[in-house]
């Protein structure tokens, strides 16, 4: 699939030049409906996604083939991610 704006095997819809290369299941802990990974960072050929229930990094150094690298769960709100040199920082809105 190659073509921006088209529907992919999985019912991923991409549009405006993003090209679906590949999907992964949402890991174990992270997987709840509200569970979206709203929230990305990404620092060398690492890609993290967070959301309210916690954060997961992904190796990307290989586009067409991403491999799961950590899952943390700590539900919190929010969760915002960043990185700041060799920091990633998962950010709440309120304490818990």
């Amino acid at each position: 699939m190659a073509v921006p704006g088209a529907r992919a095997a999985d019912g991923v819809s991409t549009g405006g030049g993003v090209v679906h290369l590949a999907n992964l299941p949402k890991p174990e802990g992270l997987h709840s409906d509200a569970a979206y990974n709203s929230d990305l960072a990404f620092t060398g050929d690492y890609a993290i996604g967070g959301n309210y229930d916690g954060f997961v990094v992904y190796d990307i150094s290989v586009p067409a083939r991403p491999r799961l690298v950590s899952t943390v769960v700590c539900p919190g709100g929010q969760g915002d991610v960043s990185v700041s040199g060799d920091l990633l920082y998962f950010s709440v809105d309120y304490p818990r």
